[in-house]
């Protein structure tokens, strides 16, 4: 049988250690999740950019020329282009017009057919009315034009939601001043947000859903002008990151219920819970027939154990400034490697520094158990 990828240690260690590893920030755009090649790839044109779509695939469609942009974009440069056909129509109307010019072309009176203009006269007209009827086309382009830049000049760029990615689990701060650039909007209408606990911070509702749509918990510290928020670990074979969704309004806005009154008694040397998880994927040490029948199973092992080979086996397990004294809580997590035999094929005890840990544990085939 193999030892899975996950062992995890409860217990208490001293609080000296606490905002060593809690406070971090984490911001990231709306992109792609991700990218098969350089984006500058020839290859690429006509294509929309690679995305992941859940269960581990990952799609690209065709698509029209800057048809990934801002509609708003995608109408000024759809005018731009107008107004560049418009003018070189006009210059070689013009390059006609002169070449007629130059050629004499006059009104000439038939005395038979008086009211009768010629054929140069007549062809004069018509450039003149083309002329006429395209400068109108020209200035409506070109006020258009105008119009559309000087709104994207006031608005700037339109940015409704901002992912925030994080890692470990902990507690993360982002500043006012970081998501107003980001959004587009300005610190004072970000903290006034805040103050009135309208902003709104999700995540999935499921490890399988792949909308954000779960309220998550925040705070606004006025002291650091920053947002903060506890981020649980998000661990899958496809990610190891966790996503939230940061928008300025909607209707999940969760701010935390704050409590007024005198600080706890902690000392330096104040014990307190913790969870750390131990997990190694050494290279090549993969079982893939152990997990056949789960398409979304981890399929790489920290070690394994093998009864008439590799009876025993040691790991050493690192905790930070542990307490003196204490409840801990070890878990172990195991999966089988082998269905040989009729009934059961694997019974495992573990041991912390000579103490057991429960009792054995006997199970069959390439099931998982803890």
């Amino acid at each position: 049988m193999f030892i899975y990828s996950k062992c995890t240690q409860h217990g208490t260690r001293a609080m000296s250690t606490a905002l060593t590893i809690c406070l971090v920030a984490g911001l990231a755009l709306s992109t792609s999740a991700l990218q098969a090649k350089p984006k500058n790839n020839a290859d690429d044109e006509g294509w929309s950019e690679w995305q992941a779509k859940g269960k581990g695939y990952a799609a690209r469609r065709r698509q029209p020329p800057k048809l990934s942009g801002p509609k708003s974009e995608r109408r000024q440069a759809n005018v731009q282009a107008r107004l560049k056909n418009l003018l070189k129509k006009k210059a070689k109307l013009l390059a006609r017009i002169e070449k007629q010019d130059n050629n004499g072309s006059t009104l000439s009176i038939q005395a038979q057919q008086p009211n009768k203009k010629s054929k140069k006269g007549n062809k004069t007209e018509n450039l003149q009315k083309q002329m006429a009827k395209l400068n109108k086309q020209i200035a409506k382009q070109t006020n258009l034009e105008q119009q559309l830049a000087a709104k994207a000049q006031k608005q700037g760029p339109k940015i409704k939601a901002l992912w925030l990615y994080t890692g470990e689990e902990g507690l993360y701060s982002i500043t006012l001043a970081n998501l107003a650039a980001k959004l587009g909007k300005t610190e004072k209408n970000l903290r006034n947000k805040a103050n009135n606990g309208k902003l709104n911070l999700t995540t999935a509702e499921q490890l399988d859903s792949e909308k954000a749509q779960q309220p998550v918990s925040w705070h606004y510290d006025e002291a650091s002008d920053s947002i903060l928020f506890a981020a649980q670990a998000y661990d899958t074979f496809h990610s190891d990151e966790n996503a939230h969704k940061f928008r300025a309004s909607g209707n999940k806005a969760a701010p935390m219920a704050v409590a007024t009154g005198a600080a706890p008694g902690f000392g330096s040397e104040t014990p307190f819970w913790d969870t750390l998880k131990f997990e190694e994927e050494p290279d090549l040490n993969f079982a893939t027939w152990s997990v056949g029948t789960e398409t979304e199973a981890d399929y790489w092992f920290w070690d394994y154990l093998y009864g008439t080979t590799r009876p025993e086996l040691n790991i050493d397990l690192t905790i930070p400034d542990p307490a003196t004294a204490g409840e801990a809580q070890l878990r172990v997590t195991l999966r089988g490697w082998t269905d040989w035999n009729d009934g059961n094929d694997h019974e495992v005890w573990a041991e912390i520094n000579g103490d057991p840990v429960g009792s054995s544990i006997i199970w069959d085939a390439f099931e998982q158990v803890v």
